[in-house]
C-alpha cells in the first residue's frame, strides 16, 4: 500500500469497520512541514490475514502517486491485541506543492488530483485549505437511507455492522491559533480535527438527520484561517533539524529499502505459494 492509497482508505474508512486511520498534517509559517499518517487493521478478521501492507516498504510504490514530498521516515510497525499499525511520516517543503493522485489515468490520459492543498496570506490573516475529492467518492459508497423493501433494510443493517469499531482522524496543526474553520468538527488553538466512527456512520445510514448533516460537512473541502503565526521559534528550529535529519537520512534509507523490496520480490518468484511476509521496518512491541 503506498501512502494514496492509505489516505484514500482513511475516506473509505465509514465502509471499513475493522480499520482506524489516523492522518495529521503539521504546517510551518513558511509552508514546510510534515504529514503523519497511522493505520490500523483488525488482522484476526476474516479475509485481513494476508493484508501484509508490504508497498510501504518499497520506496517506488511509496512516492508513486504523490508530488511534494523531500523525504520519508522508515515505517513502524506493532502488532498488539489482534491489530497490526503502521505509522510513516513525509516531510514537504512546500505545502502547495504536495498532491496526491488518482492511480490510473483518466480518458484523457492524465492522472486526477485527488488531494491536494493550498496555503496563502490575505488581508486579514493566512488560511490553509485542504481539497480532497477523495471523502467525495468515498462517500458516494456509502447505503442509501430510507430503504423500504426488506432486502434494502436488510443491506443497511449489514452496512451498520460493517463500521462498528471504524475510527479515523483527520488533523491540520497551523503555525497561528485559529480563528475560523470550515469541514472540521473541532478546533482547538492551533489544531483542527475531524473525528468519525461507527457509531456517527451507522446512525448516519439510519437517515438521522444530524449525523448526515455532520458527515455531508466533512466532504470534499477543509479550511482554517489565523490571524497571525505565533508558534513558537524554538518549535520551529525543532522541526527545521528534524526535516534537515530526514532529508539527509532518506538516500541511503531509500536504497536499503528498495534493495529489501527487491530481494522480496526475488522470493516470492521462488515461492509463489508462501505467504507474502511484512518487509523489514522498525518495530516496537507495546
Amino acid at each position: 500500500m503506498n501512502l494514496r492509497a492509505g489516505i484514500l482508505l482513511g475516506a473509505m474508512a465509514p465502509l471499513l469497520g475493522c480499520l482506524e486511520v489516523e492522518q495529521k498534517t503539521t504546517l510551518l509559517p513558511d509552508g514546510s512541514g510534515k504529514l503523519e499518517m497511522s493505520f490500523a487493521i483488525r488482522v484476526d478478521q476474516p479475509g485481513m490475514q494476508n493484508d501484509s501492507f508490504e508497498e510501504f516498504g518499497d520506496p517506488d510504490e511509496m512516492e508513486k502517486d504523490v508530488r511534494g514530498i523531500v523525504a520519508w521516515s522508515q515505517p513502524v510497525q506493532e502488532e498488539k491485541g489482534g491489530w497490526k499499525r503502521f505509522r510513516i511520516t513525509s516531510y514537504f517543503e512546500d505545502i502547495n506543492k504536495v498532491q496526491f493522485l488518482q492511480s490510473q489515468p483518466g480518458e484523457d490520459g492524465r492522472q486526477k488530483v485527488e488531494m491536494s492543498f493550498k496555503f496563502t496570506k490575505g488581508d486579514k490573516g493566512f488560511e490553509l485549505t485542504v481539497r480532497d475529492l477523495m471523502s467525495e467518492e468515498a462517500a458516494s459508497g456509502l447505503p442509501a437511507v430510507g430503504a423500504e423493501d426488506e432486502m434494502g433494510k436488510a443491506m443497511q443493517e449489514m452496512a451498520k455492522e460493517m463500521v462498528k469499531g471504524m475510527k479515523v482522524t483527520m488533523a491540520a496543526s497551523v503555525p497561528g491559533k485559529i480563528t475560523e474553520s470550515k469541514g472540521y468538527g473541532k478546533t482547538e488553538g492551533r489544531t483542527a480535527r475531524v473525528d468519525v466512527d461507527g457509531q456517527l456512520v451507522a446512525d448516519a445510514i439510519d437517515g438521522k438527520e444530524e449525523a448526515k448533516k455532520k458527515l455531508e460537512s466533512y466532504k470534499g473541502e477543509r479550511r482554517v484561517a489565523w490571524a497571525a503565526h505565533d508558534l513558537p521559534e524554538a518549535e520551529v528550529a525543532a522541526f527545521k533539524k528534524e526535516m534537515e535529519a530526514a532529508k539527509q537520512a532518506w538516500p541511503k534509507l531509500r536504497e536499503e529499502m528498495k534493495k529489501q523490496a527487491v530481494e522480496r520480490k526475488k522470493n516470492r518468484a521462488k515461492n509463489p505459494d508462501e505467504e507474502e511476509g511484512m518487509p523489514p521496518m522498525k518495530k516496537e512491541d507495546r
